[in-house]
């Protein structure tokens, strides 16, 4: 990713939310030795990312790329949830003005990629549901780990439109492209199992989730810092390749405000 694409991503972020009074929620960066956690705080709303908070998330991402560390846990405040996607009310609020989706889809495509892309080894830690652009976030990580009570849902197809965050596009890498196809044309709740078998967890844990995540990374940890970072640039580079980054985010804005994505806000319940 050209390093200018986050800030140009932060900058439309701010944009969007304009002056507007921000609303409660935040993402947090707790660095501690050689871990680093990436903590999404807004559980009154099933911790969904306010406009705000996408800021907070990629002024950390942006933080991270300098930071000398060895692995990144991205998980939520509390052992009940992940990331329900994008605020609903900010969503309702900002489909008058059409540039809305299509300003926060590319910029929030840009944040997920450069988590992809970190020079540190990152994990997802799932301990509730993960839907819409939650479990778009949480494809932008290395791994994944679910307890068995989490679950991750697609809604995009349900709402009325396609994924937003890049997280179709990274679906298809993680499980292939027939699990994607049934996981994003029929917005089916995945449970912790199906996602262990289709390779999207690594690893179904019990427990205290995020002492599972450390116990998981320690062999990474064992190793020194500039070695696992110099491997996650490798990996990095290998894997780019010339798609069409912008398919994804030009088919969301096609749908995003349509009848059926209104129709569907109207009916959700929040």
């Amino acid at each position: 990713m050209n390093p200018a694409a986050l800030d140009q991503a932060l900058d439309a972020i701010v944009r969007v939310r304009g002056k507007s009074l921000r609303r409660p929620g935040r993402v947090s960066l707790d660095l501690r030795g050689q871990v680093a956690e990436l903590v999404i705080d807004n559980p009154p709303d099933r911790h969904a990312l306010t406009f705000g908070m996408m800021e907070d998330l990629g002024r950390a991402v942006k933080r991270l790329r300098e930071w000398d560390g060895t692995v990144v846990i991205l998980r939520a405040s509390t052992p009940d949830g992940f990331c329900s996607g994008g605020h609903l009310d900010e969503v309702r609020e900002s489909l008058a003005v059409s540039t809305v989706g299509a300003a926060m889809g590319r910029s929030m495509t840009a944040i997920c990629d450069a988590i992809s892309e970190l020079p540190q080894v990152t994990v997802s830690v799932i301990t509730g549901p993960a839907v819409g652009g939650g479990a778009e976030l949480a494809t932008s990580t290395d791994h994944r780990l679910m307890t068995e009570a989490a679950w991750i849902q697609f809604r995009q197809a349900a709402l009325g439109i396609g994924t937003g965050w890049g997280g179709g596009r990274r679906l298809v890498g993680i499980v292939g492209r027939p699990s994607a196809t049934r996981w994003l044309t029929t917005s089916a709740k995945v449970g912790a199992k199906t996602a262990l078998s289709a390779g999207f967890a690594d690893r179904v844990v019990t427990g205290d989730a995020r002492e599972a995540a450390i116990e998981f990374l320690k062999p990474v940890l064992s190793l020194p810092p500039e070695g696992v970072r110099a491997a996650k640039r490798q990996l990095v580079a290998a894997s780019q390749v010339p798609p069409d980054y912008d398919a994804e985010a030009r088919i969301f804005v096609e749908g995003w405000g349509g009848p059926a994505h209104r129709k569907a806000l109207d009916q959700s319940g929040g």
